[in-house]
């Protein structure tokens, strides 16, 4: 148990030992690519603020929603905890393990 705990930390420090693996050409032409691409423009954030778009909801839609979205979720839960077999098909392969079985 102590050997499951204690492994896992001296391997960790042995990841950051990895070679960066060799992409070849195309790792050559995707780097000349970036050396020759123009340096992003950089903006203000005031005018990006400002312009911003009002919001897509207003504030009861929201509740509307998530209430809906809840309850399908619901729905969808209590149909996946149904079971999966009837009474009957689950006496049949019990039936059929036990006879199975040895």
């Amino acid at each position: 148990m102590r050997a499951c705990l204690i492994l896992p930390l001296v391997m960790l420090p042995l990841a950051g030992c990895v070679e960066f693996p060799n992409l070849g050409a195309a790792g050559a032409r995707a780097a000349a690519e970036a050396a020759r691409a123009p340096a992003p423009r950089l903006v203000p954030l005031r005018p990006l603020l400002a312009a911003r778009a009002e919001p897509r909801l207003t504030p009861g839609e929201g509740d509307a929603r998530l209430a809906v979205r809840a309850a399908a979720l619901r729905a969808r839960a209590a149909a996946l905890d149904a079971p999966v077999l009837t009474p009957a098909e689950r006496a049949r392969l019990r039936a059929a393990a036990a006879r199975h079985s040895g």
